[in-house]
């Protein structure tokens, strides 16, 4: 059975490494090794218990929220009868209906899924059921105060890696991750983290767990600065120099928010500090680990002052421009607009996920940037999944909060009361600065939250484990001695030569038996996480796809003749292992357009330009609210002279984007250059209307060019 507790440790501590070190855990293949990491100490745990009958100890109320969370989140990914969907999302049912409609569609469908992009849910799913099973397997592996103690350093050590690579990459003044890799849509990068509010909520997470662990061992530091000096003195490796690590490891990574010029993350940092300090004093924690705590803030603003407060300064000061005018913040428009969407699904919401492809068609920014949040996880999460999933993450917080701070309040342990006072400024910083950013985003962080959300909540029962196992070895110990002591007789003397029960009858070691229900619970366990790990490669098997076609672009002008072939090929790895996956669609589609251009065999240049349609068609019925697909298509159709079929489908990417004056420039310029001067004068009109009430500038720069080009066109005819 050890091995299995050794497979279990192994895997949380190579999650709590692997997942920030590995630019946050954000792109697919470092998705797909993370929950991995997770499936496998899971299934090792959930053996070790069902051998061992220890499944009722994996019990915990917050489970409760976290298996309906996975089962609505299943339930937005499969089919449901049209019918039905149409009394629960009546809006869903509506736009897929919609979809379908359209010419080159379908038809009508007998059944439909709640989520508006399936596969966006079905990675969505991979994650979520990492996340949970981090939270179980290290809720379940923690049984002793040193367990506690190791996962708490593993991530104070990360925390602290992490940390201090940002701040040498700050000051070598370099913008590219690891000094090698240079982001492709630009940002703000920290450390390994693709965006500085990452980092600074995953700083300020190992932060507070850190500065837990140092309550904690402070239970039995020293009691005075005298005594603490001593112990400096006395041993190299002795606690009190441990704990002197712990706090400069705390200090360097406050420092690291500050330097990271995150304005959420240095807020919600110094709240969460505020929160600790209240914690320590309502728990009568003791006045030491309050100036434990005062020390550590102290540490943090040497070092910043030593550093510079100048950046922290000037980033800061631009918060006076959001308060002067609150409401015309990106963030809050965001944040409208984002609730407007929740309020159109407000049962099973959009889906999770699918942010990315159905805000556009709330946006109301006066800009085409990408959005992947809101800036506020908490309305991101009622736009995915309604009211029902803020419900769910509402019990999930108020089970986790009750749980940590009644064993805050009932435990007179030091150690436990340490580590809940400290530790809890990790959520709680993660919680207040996810009102402004959207941390949870990230896997790394939401992964290390889910393995420090166990350790709080277990911390509360490591007393009680410790007290059994001291009153089982002091019963032990009160027997044998009985027996040893005993005076003479047969009795006494039957005690001190009876057998060994470990050996056998020549003193020899017995093999120790496998408990009964061991290989069955392997077996099975064993075939589960077979299906899980298959379950947990679709983002890897779907970037390895898309490399392979990015890559087979670069070929077609050599050789056309086998773009057919690879597509072919293509679809069917497609097929196999992404199918939901529009993205991929679209990149074999644009592949597909490539090779028809470079063709010089009328047959195949049809052939594959009508290969390029369908799989166009395809991207566009999986992700039926992603306008660029629709784009796409009216200019292939425009290409191929069915003006007809091209104006269907404009009118759907405008339909998709209401508020976008660029889209209906693009469109404009398009039909004109094919001729169609009335369609093209149609849509730069109405691009002029809504860059008028918008107030975008780059979309009337935009605009004025097609205007000119239009009125030469118009003028030599």
């Amino acid at each position: 059975m050890n091995y299995l507790s050794k497979t279990t440790s192994f895997c949380l501590i190579a999650a709590l490494g692997f997942a920030p070190l590995a630019f946050g855990a954000v792109e697919p293949w470092a998705c797909s090794v993370l929950a991995l990491l997770a499936y496998t100490a899971l299934a090792a745990l959930l053996i070790r218990a069902v051998a061992g009958g220890e499944v009722r100890k994996l019990a915990t109320p917050l489970l409760i929220p976290a298996v309906l969370a996975l089962i609505l989140v299943a339930l937005q990914g499969i089919r449901w009868p049209a019918g039905l969907l149409e009394h629960v999302s009546p809006r869903t049912a509506a736009l897929r209906e919609a979809a379908t409609a359209l010419p080159g569609g379908e038809g009508p469908a007998r059944s439909f899924a709640p989520s508006l992009y399936p596969y966006a849910t079905r990675c969505a799913l991979i994650m979520l059921s990492a996340y949970v099973a981090l939270f179980l397997a290290a809720y379940g592996h923690v049984r002793s105060r040193s367990e506690v103690g190791k996962l708490a350093a593993v991530i104070v050590s990360v925390g602290f890696v992490v940390s201090l690579l940002g701040i040498l990459q700050n000051l070598s003044g370099t913008h590219k991750l690891y000094w090698l890799r240079e982001l492709s849509q630009g940002g703000a990068p920290f450390g390994p983290f693709v965006s500085r509010n990452q980092f600074a909520a995953y700083a300020g997470l190992c932060l507070f767990v850190g500065l837990g662990l140092l309550l904690a061992r402070a239970a039995g530091a020293a009691g005075s600065l005298k005594d603490w000096r001593e112990g400096l003195g006395r041993k190299a490796a002795g606690k009190a120099h441990q704990n002197a690590l712990i706090g400069f490891c705390v200090a360097v990574m406050g420092t690291a928010v500050f330097w990271s010029l995150s304005r959420g993350g240095i807020l919600s940092m110094l709240l969460a500090f505020a929160g600790v300090l209240a914690l320590v004093g309502a728990a009568s924690a003791g006045r030491r680990k309050g100036l434990y705590v005062a020390a550590v803030i102290v540490m943090i603003l040497g070092w910043v002052t030593y550093l510079g407060w100048e950046p922290v300064i000037k980033r800061l000061s631009t918060l006076e421009d959001v308060a002067r005018d609150p409401l015309s913040d990106w963030r809050a428009i965001m944040f409208k607009d984002a609730w407007r969407m929740g309020l159109d699904f407000p049962v099973l919401g959009t889906g999770a996920g699918t942010f990315l492809s159905v805000y556009p068609l709330y946006r109301t920014l006066p800009t085409r940037a990408v959005a992947v949040s809101p800036h506020d996880e908490y309305v991101h999460v009622f736009a995915e999944t309604g009211f029902t999933g803020l419900a769910l993450l509402g019990l999930a917080a108020v089970l986790f909060y009750v749980t940590v701070i009644r064993a805050l309040a009932r435990r007179r342990n030091p150690y436990v009361r340490g580590l809940l006072a400290g530790g809890l400024g990790a959520p709680l910083a993660v919680m207040l600065h996810s009102t402004v950013d959207f941390p949870m985003r990230s896997p790394a962080i939401a992964a290390t939250l889910a393995v420090v959300a166990a350790l709080l909540c277990r911390a509360s029962h490591v007393e009680l484990i410790r007290k059994q196992k001291t009153s089982a070895s002091a019963e032990s110990k009160a027997v044998v001695p009985a027996e040893a002591t005993d005076g003479g007789g047969p009795d006494a003397v039957g005690a001190r030569h009876a057998p060994d029960p470990g050996r056998g009858r020549r003193g020899r070691p017995e093999t120790p038996s496998l408990p009964p229900l061991m290989l069955p619970s392997a077996l099975v366990g064993f075939i589960v996480w077979l299906v899980a790990c298959n379950f947990a490669l679709d983002p890897l098997r779907g970037q390895l796809d898309g490399s392979l076609i990015h890559r087979s672009q670069r070929s077609i002008p050599r050789d056309p003749g086998r773009a057919l072939a690879l597509i072919e090929a293509s679809e069917r790895s497609i097929s196999g292992g992404s199918p939901g996956d529009a993205e991929l669609h679209a990149d074999l589609a644009a592949l597909a357009m490539d090779a028809a251009d470079a063709a010089s065999d009328p047959v195949e240049k049809l052939a594959l330009a009508d290969r390029s349609l369908k799989l166009r068609m395809a991207a566009a019925r999986l992700e039926p609210l992603n306008a660029q697909h629709s784009l796409w298509l009216a200019i292939q159709y425009l290409n191929f002279g069915r003006a007809d079929l091209a104006w269907a489908w404009a009118e759907r990417a405008c339909a998709l984007l209401p508020n976008d004056p660029s889209v209906r420039a693009y469109l404009a310029d398009a039909f004109r250059a094919h001729g169609y001067a009335p369609l093209a004068q149609a849509y730069l009109q109405q691009a002029e209307r809504i860059a008028g009430e918008r107030g975008v500038a780059e979309a009337k720069r935009l605009i004025a060019d097609v205007r000119k080009r239009l009125s030469e066109a118009t003028e030599a005819k």
